[in-house]
C-alpha cells in the first residue's frame, strides 16, 4: 500500500514551522512551510549535471576496461558515453538559454 502525500493544510505539525509533506515506505519528509519544493527547472538542471558526471565516470571506467582487457565492446561503450556527455552538455546549455527568464524557485 502506497500512501499519497499530504496537503500542507492537512499536514500535522511536528515542529514550530515544519510540516509533513509526504510519507512513503515509512520515511517522512519534512519541509518548512514557507519554503517551496524544488522547481522543475532546478530539478532538471541537477538531473542533467548528475547525468553528465555519471556519463564521464562510466566512460572513464569503460576506457580503463578496454586498456586492461582489450575488449572492443568496452571501447565502444566508452566512446558512446563520452559522446553522450557532449550531447548532455549541449542540451544543458540549450535548456538554460531557453529558460533564462524562468526562476529556479
Amino acid at each position: 500500500m502506497v500512501s499519497t502525500p499530504l496537503q500542507s493544510t492537512d499536514a500535522p505539525r511536528y515542529s514550530r514551522d515544519l510540516v509533513v509533506v509526504g510519507v512513503q515506505l515509512g520515511v517522512m519528509a519534512f519541509v518548512r512551510e514557507e519554503d517551496s519544493i524544488m522547481s522543475l527547472k532546478a530539478f532538471h538542471v541537477v538531473f542533467v549535471l548528475v547525468s553528465m558526471v555519471l556519463s564521464l565516470g562510466f566512460g572513464a571506467w569503460a576506457i580503463h576496461e578496454f586498456r586492461a582487457a582489450g575488449d572492443v565492446s568496452a571501447l565502444v561503450c566508452g566512446i558512446g558515453s563520452f559522446a553522450g556527455f557532449v550531447m548532455l552538455m549541449i542540451y544543458g546549455r540549450w535548456f538554460l538559454r531557453k529558460l533564462k527568464g524562468v526562476s529556479y524557485l
